[in-house]
């Protein structure tokens, strides 16, 4: 009768999308079960008690408006159609400072990030989310650790690379990674990816977790849905779902290159766990 597990990783587990793992030759864990993970047990516990609404959404859109990140507009426009959320502020591009997130984040319920990110190894509280070329604005575990306060928020989702990245190289317990700080700034879950992630992928996989999050209510059921519908979708099926975004705020050259990359996607894209994988639950 088990429909949900809970996994607190052991060292180098931590880097291993075990969500993805076979049961048999027909299933994997997935299939069965809604995974979310844990640093350790006390953060479970932590997080069980914090009661939270999901009423108010910031997103920050391409901060550094990479041009190549022509699905980060598209990703934010499905989710900013939610009805769930009856109060959005979105930053596009350069309105993302690091000053006014920290603001404007104290009494959200959810934060979305799209854009780029970078874990640092060797010192993982230089791992940031890039708001700027100008390395001082980026949003660093340090700067979180230390100046980001946020008690209201329900969930965090950081839609770029390893933002879900732990340092499992170390002898320590205490696994440091973007997901850490932001629990520890008071979130109650945070969703990050384990590597280097595809960007239209991407855009479909939280376009599909915020549409089941509405209907089902749990984080971690919403993402196991999302990752499932991802991994069975035809090409056909994906382009009649991108033509249900609002699609006006893109100019007309991202619309003809967005247009483009999903002309070209065939068959069943994005089986392969490359593509649905990454993205895992920290928090509950």
């Amino acid at each position: 009768q088990i429909q949900n597990l809970i996994i607190v990783p052991h060292k180098y587990l931590h880097l291993f999308p075990l969500h993805a793992l076979w049961l048999n030759d027909h299933q994997r864990l997935i299939d069965r079960f809604a995974v979310s993970y844990f640093p350790n047990l006390q953060t479970w516990k932590i997080c069980q008690n914090r009661q939270r609404s999901r009423h108010s959404l910031i997103g920050i859109e391409n901060p550094t408006q990479d041009k190549d990140l022509i699905f980060a507009k598209a990703e934010m426009a499905s989710i900013r159609q939610r009805q769930q959320f009856s109060h959005r502020k979105i930053f596009p591009g350069k309105q993302a400072s690091k000053a006014e997130i920290l603001h404007s984040a104290t009494d959200t319920h959810c934060f979305h990030f799209s854009g780029h990110a970078e874990y640092n190894f060797q010192n993982p509280l230089d791992s940031y989310l890039m708001l700027s070329e100008n390395s001082e604005e980026n949003l660093t575990l340090n700067t979180i650790f230390a100046d980001l306060h946020i008690p209201q928020a329900d969930l965090v989702t950081l839609s770029a690379c390893c933002t879900g990245v732990v340092d499992a190289f170390q002898p320590l317990e205490e696994y440091l990674g973007l997901p850490t700080g932001f629990l520890l700034a008071g979130a109650k879950a945070v969703i990050g990816s384990q590597w280097k992630v595809n960007s239209i992928a991407t855009a479909f996989i939280f376009d599909e977790f915020y549409r089941q999050l509405e209907q089902t209510g749990n984080k971690a059921i919403a993402l196991k849905n999302a990752q499932n519908w991802l991994r069975r979708r035809t090409a056909d099926e994906l382009r009649e779902r991108a033509s249900t975004w609002d699609l006006s705020k893109l100019e007309i050259t991202e619309r003809i290159r967005l247009d483009a990359a999903l002309y070209s996607l065939e068959g069943i894209p994005f089986e392969n766990p490359y593509y649905w994988a990454a993205f895992i639950l920290t928090g509950c």
